[in-house]
């Protein structure tokens, strides 16, 4: 029993790290990760950030995926350009950061907050749920 409470919680956290840890991964080169200054609450990613959200980055940029990763490169924004500008970004990892924002597309941010909300419903429902139906009763098993 113990185990199937340890294979939900596991299944529940990996899950909601899973959801697109590239906005979160710092480059190859050591630069920093789009979310160590920018929300993209579109992604479940928002806090206290300096720089704007970037859930809408993809769409902004008319979905040219070649001036993406150029402002990237040289934006024009000193502190991004302290981090950015000069440094060897692979072509892969910019692919990769480039797919992750096209994959936000035109979603709504707030339908993605409902979706996460009713994600957690729904797993602490079924822990609930198993919780009552394999819990012990003391009074039954002492009369049998």
């Amino acid at each position: 029993m113990k185990y199937l409470y340890v294979l939900i919680i596991i299944f529940f956290s990996t899950s909601l790290f899973a959801y697109n840890n590239t906005f979160t991964k710092p480059f190859k080169n050591g630069s920093p990760a789009c979310t160590s200054c920018h929300s993209i609450k579109a992604a479940g990613f928002s806090g206290k950030t300096w720089g704007p959200d970037l859930s809408t980055l993809y769409i902004d940029f008319d979905s040219d995926a070649d001036s993406i990763k150029s402002f990237i490169k040289d934006s024009g924004i000193p502190p991004m350009d302290a981090v950015y500008k000069g440094r060897n970004l692979s072509d892969e990892e910019l692919n990769n950061l480039i797919k992750a924002f096209a994959s936000l597309g035109s979603k709504n941010v707030e339908s993605n907050n409902l979706f996460f909300t009713l994600f957690v419903i729904f797993f602490v429902g079924i822990f609930v749920a198993i919780k009552i139906f394999f819990r012990k009763n003391e009074i039954l098993e002492a009369n049998k």
